[in-house]
């Protein structure tokens, strides 16, 4: 304190102790030295330069994985880029040579496009034509079997009647016991051609009729999915003027579906056909086995007499 304040002091109507008091106060004030303050700022001085030091690290390490190598950093002797780091007084802030340092690359994860949901939003009409357009393939299917397996015993009767002339053939080489008279054999042969027209006209009848049903089902088919297609195109020349990818979509997979029915339409045609030609190869045998017995029959009589 100045000797104006001590005069000022001392001019104060106050008692002399409680002003010797005030004075010691300020005095010992005044002459404290702020120790704690200076090693508080000291201390985090040290720990701003540690934790600017160890970002700049880890930035320079992410920097080095996330980056190719490139050519600008190799020297025409051989010799490696190395960064260099610059360490000052810890007491003061540091840094890396802002032209050594590289920024990190950001990590882009790349997700795959996701695919549209295809949503066939098939009218109604379509769904019930195609419907019974598999039920009716299905029938057929089930046609042709049945016809396979009526075609199968065929043959196998026809087989027999070709083993049974053999062994008339072969009785009427034979002398003696083997032949029988001529009024029995006749009977026997009249007996058994009546039995092979019964045994083929029966079979030739129910083929023929199938074949007939078959026939007329598939011209109804065909008018049908002529029908179908001219709906198709007109529904796709319509779309196509107010189109979306979506619908582009489902018309593409009706056009698939009317081209596998068209495919499997074929495919029973050719059953057909092949039908018709097994039918037509068992009456061509039936007719040659009459004619075989025919001859037997000839052949047995000019050796009796």
């Amino acid at each position: 304190l100045g000797p104006y304040h001590l005069s000022s002091l001392r001019s104060l109507p106050t008692s002399p102790p409680d002003l010797q008091a005030m004075i010691r106060a300020k005095k010992y004030k005044s002459r404290k030295v702020p120790k704690v303050d200076l090693f508080r700022k000291r201390g985090s001085d040290y720990s701003d330069f540690a934790y600017r030091e160890a970002v700049t690290k880890l930035k320079y390490l992410l920097a080095e994985s996330y980056t190719p190598v490139t050519v600008h950093k190799f020297s025409s002797t051989g010799s490696t880029y190395k960064p260099t780091y610059t360490l000052a007084n810890p007491y003061e802030n540091s840094s890396i040579n802002e032209s050594s340092y590289i920024p990190p690359l950001k990590m882009t994860t790349l997700t795959p496009p996701k695919r549209p949901d295809i949503t066939f939003d098939v009218a109604p009409e379509y769904s019930t034509y195609l419907r019974k357009q598999e039920d009716y393939i299905q029938q057929l299917e089930k046609e042709g079997r049945t016809c396979r397996e009526e075609l199968a015993r065929l043959l196998s009767k026809v087989r027999q009647v070709i083993d049974e002339n053999d062994r008339l053939k072969n009785e009427s080489k034979l002398n003696g016991s083997g032949i029988e008279t001529e009024e029995e054999s006749e009977i026997e042969e009249k007996e058994k051609r009546v039995r092979c027209k019964h045994t083929c006209s029966a079979p030739n009848i129910v083929y023929e009729s199938r074949i007939s049903e078959l026939e007329a089902q598939l011209t109804q088919a065909r008018l049908e999915l002529r029908k179908a297609q001219d709906e198709a195109f007109l529904a796709k020349t319509k779309s196509y003027e107010s189109s979306t990818p979506d619908t582009n979509k489902q018309i593409e997979a009706l056009q698939r579906e009317r081209d596998e029915l068209n495919a499997t339409i074929s495919n029973l045609q050719m059953l057909v056909n092949q039908l018709r030609d097994k039918e037509a190869s068992a009456t061509l045998k039936v007719k040659r086995s009459l004619d075989v017995v025919d001859q037997a029959h000839f052949d047995k009589n000019q050796m009796e007499m």
